[in-house]
Formats: structure tokens, C-alpha cells, sequence
């Protein structure tokens, strides 16, 4: 299975037999960040640096921040960084 990881403003079409992984990506402050994975780890649920799930119970610091994915109750799959891509470091 492929993965791909659009922003919320990115038109994409998606259909629910698509072998893609979509998901929504949040550009959130450090304190946010904070906040949303202490409450991903208190909880214990599965997190991922990467959007392809292979690095699994880690964060990511591309472009000099932190990054993190884990899935909603739905199982859609949610990403927060603290930088834009390709912003950086």
C-alpha cells in the first residue's frame, strides 16, 4: 500500500477502494505540539514519524521541527508538524 499525505486545502480525489492513504496534515505551534502527543501517548495510541507507517512509536523533526502521525477514531490518518514542509533545516 502506497501513502501520501495531502494538506486540508489540496483538491485530490479519493475513493474509498484507492490503494492510497490519505491523510490530513496540521501546521500547529510547539506548545500544541506538546499538548496533542502527550495526549497521543497518554492514551497509548500507535504513532509513526513517517506517513508510511514504518517507523513506528517515533516523531520525526524534518525541516528542524517535530512531526507525528497516529489516526483518528475513524482510522483516518492525522499528521501534526511544527514547520512547513520544506521550510527548512
Amino acid at each position: 500500500m502506497s501513502s501520501a499525505c495531502l494538506h486540508p486545502d489540496a483538491l485530490a480525489p479519493f475513493s474509498s477502494s484507492a490503494s492510497t492513504t490519505v491523510c490530513r496534515s496540521f501546521l500547529i505551534g510547539e506548545d500544541d505540539f506538546d499538548e496533542i502527543f502527550g495526549r497521543v501517548r497518554e492514551r497509548g495510541l500507535a504513532h509513526w514519524a513517517d506517513p508510511g507507517r514504518q517507523e513506528s512509536g517515533a516523531i520525526n523533526r524534518n525541516d528542524g521541527g517535530r512531526g507525528v502521525y497516529f489516526e483518528d477514531p475513524d482510522g483516518h490518518l492525522l499528521e501534526v508538524i511544527t514547520r512547513p514542509y520544506g521550510s527548512g533545516e
